[in-house]
């Protein structure tokens, strides 16, 4: 450290003191600084190493005049109980923190969507849409996030936000987002299959988790080459809100319905795709983890039954994860897929 004391006491003036500096050597400008006013000044010699300064005032204080000389160097500045001033750098700016908040609405009716699971992609910040369909995020870092939007019932959304920033906590800068239901969504892809399958009479489909419920009901309805459904969704898993859900539907099915109807939709989803399975009469391939923690193997199970004989397979990984269509799983799920249409 070194210490630039007291020349002796500096005389006072009432009008202040006038300096001038431009672009010299910190550690100069601090011992003028001294010499001019008598100022207490402590600092490192590694602090002040390399620095330059400009500084022009008519009337100002020692601190001021300290103040001028640190801000155009980087650098900062306390003061101790005693008086003397210690120079330190400046600290980092803090990032300049964003909030996004919007409503989550029924892409059809435009009616709100209560406690959908609102997330950046990247996991930092999360969470729920109120009764009226509200969320907020906030302590967003500036820049491009990805935004999720998922629940029971609806096509999960992913968003690209390009630009988070302080400016995005003005209520101005609130979205809506729109969910489209599952149902709705079966219907659209119904006639997008029935298109392709005019073009394309060896189409086969695929379908991931609900998209395996997705495309079961498709195999039923047309007349495709073949399936492969990957951890298809058919029984909802057990958890203690489904069994309380369950209870209600089976007492009272029209408070069920008012009070859970995104559970609802889900559910009666399921059930219309656990039936008439014996008209699907194409290759189908089911490929689940035995240990998935997300799907119920119920589902799986239910499938195995219904569908006896050659035409279909079904096969369990040693795997407790639910996308096996990626990572360690991904090349074995692959391989079957491609043995199931050769074979076919």
């Amino acid at each position: 450290m070194a210490c630039l004391a007291t020349p002796g006491p500096a005389r006072a003036q009432a009008e202040g003191y006038a300096l001038s500096l431009r672009d010299v050597p910190v550690g100069t400008a601090l011992e003028e600084l001294v010499t001019l006013t008598g100022i207490s000044l402590v600092y490192s010699s590694e602090v002040v190493r390399g620095r330059r300064t400009v500084c022009r005032t008519e009337s100002a204080s020692p601190e001021e005049l300290l103040r001028c000389i640190t801000e155009g160097a980087g650098l900062d500045f306390y003061r101790l109980s005693s008086g003397t001033y210690v120079v330190i750098e400046a600290p980092e700016a803090l990032p300049a923190f964003g909030t996004l908040s919007g409503q989550i609405v029924d892409a059809v009716t435009g009616e709100p969507v209560p406690f959908a699971q609102v997330e950046l992609a990247d996991g930092t910040r999360s969470a729920r849409s109120n009764g009226a369909g509200i969320f907020l995020l906030t302590r967003l870092l500036p820049g491009p996030h990805q935004l999720l939007v998922a629940q029971w019932g609806y096509t999960p959304q992913r968003l690209p936000l390009e630009k988070i920033g302080a400016e995005e906590s003005d209520p101005a800068h609130a979205r809506a987002i729109n969910l489209n239901r599952w149902s709705a969504c079966l219907a659209e892809m119904s006639i997008a299959v029935e298109t392709l399958v005019a073009c394309f009479p060896h189409t086969w489909i695929a379908g991931f988790s609900f998209g395996g419920t997705l495309a079961l009901n498709l195999l039923r309805e047309h007349p495709l080459r073949g399936g492969v459904l990957i951890a298809p969704a058919l029984y909802p898993r057990r958890s203690l809100r489904y069994v309380g859900f369950r209870v209600l539907r089976r007492l009272m099915p029209a408070l069920a319905r008012r009070r859970y109807p995104r559970e609802t939709t889900v559910v009666e989803l399921m059930e219309q795709s656990r039936t008439n399975l014996a008209r699907i009469e194409t290759p189908l391939l089911v490929v689940q983890a035995a240990r998935d923690p997300i799907v119920s193997r119920r589902g799986f199970d239910h499938l195995r039954r219904a569908l006896p004989g050659e035409t279909y397979r079904f096969l369990l990984l040693d795997s407790d994860r639910h996308v096996i269509v990626r990572g360690e799983d991904g090349s074995e799920v692959a391989r079957l897929v491609g043995e199931c249409i050769k074979r076919a």
